[in-house]
């Protein structure tokens, strides 16, 4: 089974932002316009993230 990502949750939120406002007033623009910004940096982080590795203090 595939777990979910922040990108999966990211994207989800963002088709939902926009599917609930097809008919924004004004102000809604401008706070729409800040989420998805955020909501795009979190999914590109999310993209890119790689787990760091690991060093074990007894190994080395």
């Amino acid at each position: 089974m595939r777990s979910v990502h922040a990108s999966d949750v990211g994207l989800l939120t963002m088709i939902m932002i926009v599917a609930m406002n097809l008919q924004p007033d004004l102000d809604n623009v401008f706070f729409i316009s800040f989420q998805l910004t955020a909501l795009i940096a979190i999914v590109g982080i999310a993209w890119q993230w790689r787990p760091f590795e690991r060093i074990d203090a007894t190994t080395s």
